[in-house]
């Protein structure tokens, strides 16, 4: 009869990928700032599974069957950092979307510089996130790659940015109004220019 103690090291790697699954999950939550359904959802079925496999060894059921539990709870945590990744990532591309639309690129480049070099980064990893969208066998090696090299840049960047979006609003307001009162001298201007030339027929 199967043990627990047969089946430690993948117990103990779906330990690690849990852990891992939840630091991303935790990581997309406070970029979202909503609960990211889809991964929920994935280590809702990693739990189970895992229940499963443990059900399985205490009540003597057969070793494939326990290793297959394990090995898909693993896979399960494997999506549910995939999920979170995906749905951050989408939020930011959002957000500075709109932040863009709203406050204009000159206002964020001057509080912020590395915004354009933030956008690569952003644009990046929507690359990669499409190709391995397309790349099933390759999946888990793209993406592990990203969490702890492009995303995690990402997501710092990103709350340097929000964290300025009050000073990018401020700069926003003055250039507006820097604007407006340029253009109100030169309708001014114009209005004397002709002025002057009505004057000048007149006379």
């Amino acid at each position: 009869m199967a043990t627990l103690d047969d089946f430690k090291d993948a117990i103990a790697d779906f330990a690690n990928e849990w852990n891992a699954a939840e630091r991303v999950v935790k990581k997309a939550e406070l970029v979202d700032g909503v609960v990211i359904i889809p991964s929920i959802l994935e280590l809702r079925y990693a739990g189970r599974r895992f229940v499963d496999a443990l059900d399985k060894i205490f009540t003597g059921g057969s070793q494939a069957d326990i290793e297959a539990l394990l090995r898909n709870a693993k896979f399960d945590c494997h999506r549910a950092r995939h999920d979170a990744i995906d749905a951050a990532t989408s939020k930011i591309a959002v957000d500075i979307e709109i932040m863009g639309r709203k406050l204009g690129y000159d206002a964020i480049l001057k509080v912020h510089p590395g915004f354009i070099a933030f956008r690569n980064t952003l644009s990046e990893i929507q690359e990669r996130i499409a190709e391995a969208r397309g790349a099933r066998q390759n999946r888990e090696v793209i993406y592990a790659s990203l969490e702890v090299n492009e995303y995690e840049d990402l997501v710092k960047e990103f709350k340097i940015l929000r964290n300025a979006e009050p000073m990018i609003k401020s700069f926003a307001r003055k250039q507006r109004l820097t604007n407006f009162a340029s253009l109100g001298i030169g309708v001014i201007g114009i209005m004397i220019a002709l002025t002057s030339c009505v004057v000048q027929v007149i006379d």
